[in-house]
């Protein structure tokens, strides 16, 4: 199990950006992203509370064969699950403004 807290974008304040950063390519999907600005009800910090982002890899008898013929692919691995990685909830939260492409970005390669 891997996990991460990420600071929420205070619901009071956040601004939508509509333009990615030239080095962050974002999922087809994802179209804008929101920005923190800060007011009062977040102490103008703009953020407010906090979120997990985790990503949980069960071991199971698939798993365990992708393990001994290929020790070192971690593609591998994922191919034999159907789970959301870390890299994938965390675009769910930012294409729906729970979070900032800021906060995120410090953590999880993008």
């Amino acid at each position: 199990m891997a996990q991460r807290l990420v600071r929420k974008l205070c619901v009071h304040c956040k601004e939508v950006q509509p333009v990615f950063p030239k080095d962050i390519v974002p999922p087809k999907k994802v179209k804008q992203h929101h920005q923190a600005k800060g007011c009062n009800s977040c102490y103008h910090t703009g953020y407010a509370g906090r979120i997990a982002l985790y990503e949980l890899l069960p071991l199971t008898p698939a798993l365990k064969t992708a393990f001994i013929s290929a020790p070192n692919d971690e593609a591998a691995y994922r191919r034999t699950q159907a789970h959301a990685s870390l890299k994938e909830q965390a675009w769910k939260l930012i294409q729906t403004g729970v979070t900032s492409l800021e906060e995120v970005y410090s953590f999880v390669a993008l």
